[in-house]
């Protein structure tokens, strides 16, 4: 792994020796395994093993000082808002255990530069990587069935991205404003690309959308300034208002699914188009 390791991570001798850096448990409140607020001000933080099931909601909310911290295994869930403009943060390890990233959970990150989501991770709630504007690659594992809104919104350095392979829907936002996102494969089981999905990602070149997309939503590749071509599959039954529009001007794109519905402006400057 490539990932920044937490003492705590490390072997058994070692974790025996390094884990004395564990957090006092009286800097936590703590109720019903539930972990509701950080009290300390501490940069490093490593959250005691066996006491906690949940990091609820604002936990760590606007703790800017933190640099990074441990989450023990355990832990199944971690709540909306719960390192939320926690501008400091630059290392955080996810336990196996971990089933669900919550709304807004790393909104606004700015120091974030990369993070491990396990296996068993299933659902990345609505805006939960909002505006980490340090994030370059992040790969979802495939154990995820379900991404909520915006979840990358506004990552500016994001420049690679795994989808998910059994994902079947793109939804709104999805990597909005990642205008350094050079790489992306979208999986072959997506039928819809969902509303302003890669607005303005000015560094896209091109994309491969997939046999069985029916559906590109409004705005899906507004202002993807760089692709040198677009080919859109015969599957695709409806493209939405301005789906293309802002791409760059006289780039062949193909299509000849003639029945198709095609929104207003939809391809609004890129004129060379073969359908």
């Amino acid at each position: 792994m490539a990932e920044s390791l937490h003492p705590c991570q490390m072997g058994e001798n070692s974790a025996r020796k390094d884990c004395g850096q564990i957090s006092p448990i009286t800097d936590f409140e703590i109720e019903d395994g539930v972990l509701k607020e950080y009290l300390g001000d501490s940069e490093t933080v490593a959250i005691p093993e066996g006491a906690v099931t949940s990091i609820g909601n604002e936990a760590f909310l606007k703790c800017e000082a933190l640099t990074s911290i441990y989450i023990p295994n355990g832990v199944t869930s971690i709540g909306n808002y719960a390192f939320s403009e926690c501008k400091s943060l630059s290392s955080i390890y996810i336990p196996d255990s971990a089933t669900s990233i919550g709304n807004y959970t790393f909104s606004r990150c700015q120091s974030l530069s990369s993070i491990y989501i396990p296996d068993s991770v299933t659902s990345i709630g609505n805006y939960a990587f909002n505006a980490c504007t340090a994030l370059s690659s992040i790969q979802i594992p495939d154990s995820a069935t379900s991404i909520g809104n915006c979840a990358f919104n506004f990552c500016k350095s994001l420049v690679f991205a795994r989808i998910p392979k059994y994902i079947t829907q793109l939804p709104l936002g999805l990597f909005s404003n990642c205008e350094s996102l050079a790489s992306v494969r979208i999986p072959d089981h997506v039928t819809t690309i969902g509303r302003s999905a890669f607005y303005a990602c000015k560094s896209l070149t091109s994309i491969k959308i997939p046999p069985h997309v029916t559906s590109i939503g409004d705005f899906a590749f507004y202002g993807c300034t760089a692709f040198t071509s677009i080919q859109i599959p015969n599957s695709v039954t409806s493209i939405g208002d301005r789906a293309f529009a802002g791409c760059a001007p006289f780039i062949p794109i193909k299509f000849s699914n003639i029945g198709a519905h095609i929104g207003k402006d939809a391809f609004t400057a890129a004129d060379k188009i073969d359908i």
